[in-house]
Protein backbone atom coordinates (compact mmCIF):
# COMPACT_ATOMS: atom_id res chain seq x y z
CA UNK A 1 0.00 0.00 0.00
CA UNK A 2 1.41 3.48 -0.85
CA UNK A 3 2.56 5.65 2.06
CA UNK A 4 -0.25 8.25 1.96
CA UNK A 5 -3.12 5.71 2.19
CA UNK A 6 -1.27 3.91 4.99
CA UNK A 7 -0.94 7.14 6.95
CA UNK A 8 -4.60 7.96 6.39
CA UNK A 9 -5.60 4.50 7.54
CA UNK A 10 -3.48 4.86 10.67
CA UNK A 11 -5.12 8.18 11.48
CA UNK A 12 -8.60 6.75 11.07
CA UNK A 13 -7.74 3.78 13.29
CA UNK A 14 -6.38 6.11 15.97
CA UNK A 15 -9.53 8.23 15.86
CA UNK A 16 -11.80 5.22 16.16
CA UNK A 17 -9.73 3.61 18.90
CA UNK A 18 -9.47 6.71 21.10
CA UNK A 19 -11.64 9.73 20.18
CA UNK A 20 -10.53 11.49 23.39
CA UNK A 21 -6.84 11.22 22.48
CA UNK A 22 -7.56 12.43 18.96
CA UNK A 23 -9.50 15.36 20.40
CA UNK A 24 -6.50 16.30 22.55
CA UNK A 25 -4.34 16.50 19.42
CA UNK A 26 -6.86 18.75 17.69
CA UNK A 27 -7.20 20.97 20.78
CA UNK A 28 -3.42 21.34 20.83
CA UNK A 29 -3.65 22.88 17.36
CA UNK A 30 -6.31 25.39 18.39
CA UNK A 31 -5.29 28.90 19.48
CA UNK A 32 -2.39 28.76 17.04
CA UNK A 33 -1.90 31.44 14.38
CA UNK A 34 -4.09 30.72 11.38
CA UNK A 35 -6.78 28.87 13.33
CA UNK A 36 -10.20 29.94 12.05
CA UNK A 37 -13.46 29.52 13.96
CA UNK A 38 -15.43 29.57 10.70
CA UNK A 39 -13.29 26.87 9.09
CA UNK A 40 -13.38 24.74 12.24
CA UNK A 41 -17.17 25.01 12.43
CA UNK A 42 -17.51 23.99 8.77
CA UNK A 43 -15.23 20.98 9.33
CA UNK A 44 -17.24 19.90 12.34
CA UNK A 45 -20.59 20.18 10.53
CA UNK A 46 -19.31 18.30 7.49
CA UNK A 47 -18.02 15.54 9.76
CA UNK A 48 -21.44 15.32 11.43
CA UNK A 49 -23.24 15.16 8.10
CA UNK A 50 -20.84 12.41 6.99
CA UNK A 51 -21.56 10.56 10.28
CA UNK A 52 -17.85 10.81 11.15
CA UNK A 53 -18.49 11.17 14.87
CA UNK A 54 -14.86 10.90 16.07
CA UNK A 55 -13.84 13.80 13.82
CA UNK A 56 -16.91 15.80 14.83
CA UNK A 57 -16.21 15.25 18.53
CA UNK A 58 -12.58 16.29 18.09
CA UNK A 59 -13.48 19.45 16.18
CA UNK A 60 -16.24 20.42 18.63
CA UNK A 61 -13.88 19.94 21.57
CA UNK A 62 -11.22 22.04 19.87
CA UNK A 63 -13.69 24.85 19.14
CA UNK A 64 -14.84 25.02 22.76
CA UNK A 65 -11.23 25.13 23.94
CA UNK A 66 -10.14 27.73 21.39
CA UNK A 67 -13.09 30.12 21.62
CA UNK A 68 -11.44 32.38 24.24
CA UNK A 69 -8.47 32.72 21.86
CA UNK A 70 -10.54 34.35 19.10
CA UNK A 71 -9.13 37.82 18.42
CA UNK A 72 -11.28 38.73 15.41
CA UNK A 73 -14.89 39.83 15.46
CA UNK A 74 -17.13 36.86 14.67
CA UNK A 75 -19.74 37.44 11.98
CA UNK A 76 -23.35 36.33 12.60
CA UNK A 77 -23.08 33.37 10.19
CA UNK A 78 -20.02 31.97 11.96
CA UNK A 79 -21.61 32.51 15.38
CA UNK A 80 -24.72 30.61 14.22
CA UNK A 81 -22.66 27.70 12.94
CA UNK A 82 -20.75 27.57 16.22
CA UNK A 83 -24.02 27.39 18.15
CA UNK A 84 -25.13 24.59 15.83
CA UNK A 85 -21.91 22.68 16.54
CA UNK A 86 -22.41 23.15 20.29
CA UNK A 87 -26.03 21.96 20.01
CA UNK A 88 -25.01 18.80 18.16
CA UNK A 89 -22.29 18.18 20.74
CA UNK A 90 -24.86 18.43 23.54
CA UNK A 91 -27.09 15.95 21.74
CA UNK A 92 -24.11 13.62 21.53
CA UNK A 93 -24.04 13.40 25.34
CA UNK A 94 -27.86 13.17 25.57
CA UNK A 95 -28.23 16.71 26.90
CA UNK A 96 -31.44 17.72 25.15
CA UNK A 97 -31.93 20.83 27.30
CA UNK A 98 -28.45 22.07 26.47
CA UNK A 99 -29.00 21.44 22.78
CA UNK A 100 -32.25 23.40 22.85
CA UNK A 101 -30.49 26.30 24.58
CA UNK A 102 -27.90 26.44 21.80
CA UNK A 103 -30.52 26.15 19.03
CA UNK A 104 -32.48 29.02 20.56
CA UNK A 105 -29.42 31.21 19.97
CA UNK A 106 -29.83 30.76 16.20
CA UNK A 107 -31.40 33.72 14.39
CA UNK A 108 -34.96 33.54 13.15
CA UNK A 109 -35.23 31.80 9.81
CA UNK A 110 -31.90 30.01 10.18
CA UNK A 111 -31.57 27.10 7.75
CA UNK A 112 -29.27 24.22 8.74
CA UNK A 113 -26.78 22.94 6.15
CA UNK A 114 -28.22 20.61 3.56
CA UNK A 115 -28.28 17.03 4.80
CA UNK A 116 -27.93 17.91 8.48
CA UNK A 117 -31.57 17.63 9.50
CA UNK A 118 -33.60 15.76 6.83
CA UNK A 119 -37.36 15.84 7.20
CA UNK A 120 -38.67 13.04 9.39
CA UNK A 121 -35.55 12.81 11.55
CA UNK A 122 -35.29 13.81 15.21
CA UNK A 123 -33.14 16.87 14.54
CA UNK A 124 -35.63 18.23 12.02
CA UNK A 125 -38.39 18.03 14.60
CA UNK A 126 -36.19 19.70 17.21
CA UNK A 127 -35.55 22.64 14.86
CA UNK A 128 -39.31 23.05 14.38
CA UNK A 129 -39.90 22.87 18.13
CA UNK A 130 -37.33 25.56 18.85
CA UNK A 131 -38.63 27.80 16.08
CA UNK A 132 -42.06 27.86 17.78
CA UNK A 133 -40.63 29.03 21.12
CA UNK A 134 -41.04 32.68 22.21
CA UNK A 135 -38.07 35.06 21.99
CA UNK A 136 -35.62 34.92 24.82
CA UNK A 137 -35.54 37.56 27.56
CA UNK A 138 -32.88 40.25 27.30
CA UNK A 139 -30.56 41.15 30.16
CA UNK A 140 -28.41 44.22 30.87
CA UNK A 141 -24.80 43.91 29.80
CA UNK A 142 -22.68 46.85 30.94
CA UNK A 143 -19.23 47.29 29.44
CA UNK A 144 -16.61 49.98 30.01
CA UNK A 145 -17.10 53.40 28.44
CA UNK A 146 -15.93 53.44 24.85
CA UNK A 147 -16.17 49.67 24.44
CA UNK A 148 -18.73 47.67 22.48
CA UNK A 149 -20.48 44.40 23.27
CA UNK A 150 -20.98 41.99 20.37
CA UNK A 151 -23.52 39.21 20.88
CA UNK A 152 -23.39 36.35 18.38
CA UNK A 153 -21.71 38.59 15.83
CA UNK A 154 -24.06 41.58 16.27
CA UNK A 155 -23.25 44.75 18.30
CA UNK A 156 -25.69 45.06 21.19
CA UNK A 157 -26.35 46.98 24.38
CA UNK A 158 -27.79 43.91 26.13
CA UNK A 159 -27.49 40.14 25.98
CA UNK A 160 -30.01 37.30 25.80
CA UNK A 161 -30.87 34.93 28.56
CA UNK A 162 -29.35 31.55 27.72
CA UNK A 163 -26.60 30.50 25.36
CA UNK A 164 -24.61 33.24 23.61
CA UNK A 165 -21.16 33.97 22.24
CA UNK A 166 -20.04 37.31 23.62
CA UNK A 167 -17.20 39.57 22.58
CA UNK A 168 -16.06 42.89 24.03
CA UNK A 169 -14.37 45.30 21.62
CA UNK A 170 -11.96 47.90 22.93
CA UNK A 171 -12.06 51.56 22.06
CA UNK A 172 -9.71 50.81 19.16
CA UNK A 173 -12.17 48.29 17.68
CA UNK A 174 -10.01 45.28 18.49
CA UNK A 175 -11.35 42.23 20.30
CA UNK A 176 -10.50 42.55 23.96
CA UNK A 177 -12.35 39.48 25.22
CA UNK A 178 -14.28 36.51 23.79
CA UNK A 179 -16.39 34.19 25.90
CA UNK A 180 -19.26 31.78 25.80
CA UNK A 181 -22.37 32.23 27.91
CA UNK A 182 -23.83 28.90 28.96
CA UNK A 183 -27.14 28.63 30.86
CA UNK A 184 -27.98 28.83 33.66
CA UNK A 185 -24.74 30.69 34.51
CA UNK A 186 -24.26 34.22 33.20
CA UNK A 187 -20.64 35.05 32.47
CA UNK A 188 -19.22 38.15 34.12
CA UNK A 189 -18.29 40.68 31.48
CA UNK A 190 -15.03 42.61 31.90
CA UNK A 191 -16.31 46.10 32.69
CA UNK A 192 -13.01 47.71 33.65
CA UNK A 193 -10.94 49.15 30.80
CA UNK A 194 -7.50 47.70 30.24
CA UNK A 195 -4.80 49.78 31.96
CA UNK A 196 -1.13 49.25 32.47
CA UNK A 197 -0.41 48.20 36.02
CA UNK A 198 1.83 50.76 37.74
CA UNK A 199 4.75 49.35 39.68
CA UNK A 200 4.41 49.40 43.48
CA UNK A 201 6.23 52.22 45.30
CA UNK A 202 9.71 51.27 46.51
CA UNK A 203 9.95 49.94 50.03
CA UNK A 204 11.79 52.22 52.53
CA UNK A 205 15.28 50.92 53.25
CA UNK A 206 16.03 52.86 56.46
CA UNK A 207 13.86 50.69 58.78
CA UNK A 208 15.52 47.55 57.47
CA UNK A 209 19.03 48.91 57.95
CA UNK A 210 18.23 50.28 61.43
CA UNK A 211 16.65 46.98 62.54
CA UNK A 212 19.63 45.01 61.27
CA UNK A 213 22.11 47.34 63.01
CA UNK A 214 20.21 47.19 66.32
CA UNK A 215 20.04 43.41 66.14
CA UNK A 216 23.76 43.22 65.42
CA UNK A 217 24.49 45.48 68.39
CA UNK A 218 22.40 43.37 70.73
CA UNK A 219 23.95 40.11 69.52
CA UNK A 220 27.46 41.57 69.85
CA UNK A 221 26.76 42.62 73.42
CA UNK A 222 25.32 39.21 74.21
CA UNK A 223 28.27 37.38 72.62
CA UNK A 224 30.89 39.51 74.37
CA UNK A 225 29.03 39.16 77.66
CA UNK A 226 28.99 35.39 77.42
CA UNK A 227 32.72 35.30 76.58
CA UNK A 228 33.43 37.65 79.48
CA UNK A 229 31.41 35.49 81.85
CA UNK A 230 33.28 32.41 80.72
CA UNK A 231 36.62 34.09 81.47
CA UNK A 232 35.34 35.27 84.87
CA UNK A 233 34.34 31.70 85.83
CA UNK A 234 37.64 30.24 84.62
CA UNK A 235 39.78 29.29 87.66
CA UNK A 236 42.93 29.90 85.63
CA UNK A 237 42.11 33.59 85.16
CA UNK A 238 44.67 35.74 87.05
CA UNK A 239 43.18 37.51 90.07
CA UNK A 240 44.33 40.90 88.89
CA UNK A 241 42.08 40.53 85.78
CA UNK A 242 38.85 39.88 87.73
CA UNK A 243 38.09 43.55 88.37
CA UNK A 244 38.39 44.34 84.65
CA UNK A 245 36.12 41.44 83.78
CA UNK A 246 33.46 42.71 86.20
CA UNK A 247 33.49 46.22 84.72
CA UNK A 248 33.33 44.92 81.17
CA UNK A 249 30.42 42.67 82.15
CA UNK A 250 28.37 45.74 82.99
CA UNK A 251 29.27 47.31 79.63
CA UNK A 252 28.39 44.22 77.61
CA UNK A 253 25.09 43.76 79.48
CA UNK A 254 24.21 47.35 78.64
CA UNK A 255 25.03 46.77 74.99
CA UNK A 256 22.83 43.66 74.84
CA UNK A 257 19.89 45.43 76.53
CA UNK A 258 20.26 48.52 74.36
CA UNK A 259 20.45 46.41 71.20
CA UNK A 260 17.34 44.42 72.17
CA UNK A 261 15.35 47.58 72.90
CA UNK A 262 16.50 49.20 69.66
CA UNK A 263 15.60 46.06 67.70
CA UNK A 264 12.05 46.16 69.07
CA UNK A 265 11.68 49.86 68.28
CA UNK A 266 13.11 49.56 64.76
CA UNK A 267 11.00 46.47 64.13
CA UNK A 268 7.88 48.47 64.97
CA UNK A 269 9.05 51.24 62.63
CA UNK A 270 9.59 48.65 59.89
CA UNK A 271 6.09 47.21 60.29
CA UNK A 272 4.42 50.64 60.20
CA UNK A 273 6.30 51.96 57.16
CA UNK A 274 6.00 48.74 55.14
Amino acid sequence: MPLAPRLLAAVVVAMLASPAAWAEQVVAGACEPGWSAATAADRALLAYIDRDLPSFTAEATAIEAALPCVTTVLDPVTASRLHLVFALARLGVRDREGAVAELRALPAGFSPPLGLAPEGQFLHGLFAEVAAMPPRARLPAPVATGEVLVVDGVPSTDRPEGAAILQVLGSDGGVRWTGRQWPPVLVVLPVEPLVSASPPPPRPVAPVVATAAATALGLAGLGLGLANRSAFDDLDTPYENVAGLQSRSTLYTGLAITGAAATVACGAWWVVTW
